[in-house]
């Protein structure tokens, strides 16, 4: 999977974290944004909204601007964790 970021996006950093944290294996490419790398008719090709993040897996590419999306669509990627019980604390059991 590779990664469009440019880190001084705080909607980039969050996916880069999320990422991260989970292990998600991926490569990072760097879009300039202050060179206007996102303009580009590369770029373009991947994103015709000139917007990052974008996240493309094989023949799949995910073009997003918000990151709360980006890391619904990342967290397809990622196996399910079933918590137990003793893993989550309710309000009532905080009282």
């Amino acid at each position: 999977m590779e990664l469009y970021l440019d880190l001084i996006s705080p909607p980039c950093r969050a996916v880069f974290l999320f990422a991260k944290a989970l292990g998600i294996p991926f490569e990072f490419k760097y879009v300039d944004l202050n060179a206007g790398q996102q303009y580009s008719s590369e770029f373009g090709k991947l994103n015709i909204v000139v917007k990052i993040p974008v996240m493309k897996d094989g023949g799949f590419t995910l073009s997003e601007r918000y990151s709360r999306a980006s890391s619904k669509c990342l967290s397809f990627f990622v196996p399910q964790v079933q918590y137990t019980r003793s893993r989550r604390t309710s309000k009532r059991e905080l009282q």
